[in-house]
């Protein structure tokens, strides 16, 4: 017969292995850089011929250009928010966030300029802060848990507390 093990965490048991622990941990490393290279994969599909730009981007936009510089500037602001907003309420991977907002916000800066893509994210934060405050953050983190899992950017947003 096989005995029925104890399914609580305690803190002075030992794991049963220290080579599962090892895969563990290079599962989750390697889960995170999977979700890494997604979100930048995206991003540079969505920029396909943004590779590196003046800082100072030409006034003369083409239109896919701004609708490209929507998009980035929602994205910087909604990992922000989801950051600032859902960790009460869920586990959110905060350094992943960062990594996210970071790398889009210097690749849009490079391609679109420090004054296009400021006036873009001042727009998009008006616009995404009032829809939060509207909903309530409560309403608001699971509908952008469905989003980032509809981009195939799952565990940014865990489980709820």
């Amino acid at each position: 017969m096989l005995e029925q093990q104890d399914q609580t965490y305690d803190s002075e048991k030992r794991p049963a292995s220290q080579k599962g622990l090892a895969q563990h941990a290079r599962s989750l490393a390697l889960g995170r850089l999977y979700v890494t290279h997604c979100v930048l994969a995206i991003f540079a599909l969505a920029n396909c011929n943004a590779v590196a730009g003046p800082t100072k981007a030409p006034e003369a936009a083409l239109p896919q250009d701004a609708a490209r510089l929507d998009q980035a500037a929602r994205m910087i602001v909604r990992v922000t928010l989801i950051g600032r907003n859902c960790a009460p309420f869920y586990a959110v991977d905060q350094a992943q966030l960062q990594e996210i907002a970071t790398s889009i916000f210097s690749q849009s800066l490079n391609r679109f300029g420090q004054d296009r893509l400021l006036k873009a994210m001042n727009v998009a934060e008006t616009e995404d802060t009032a829809a939060l405050r509207e909903s309530g953050a409560a309403f608001w983190c699971p509908l952008q848990r469905a989003y980032l899992n509809s981009l195939r950017m799952p565990g940014l947003i865990g489980k709820q507390r």
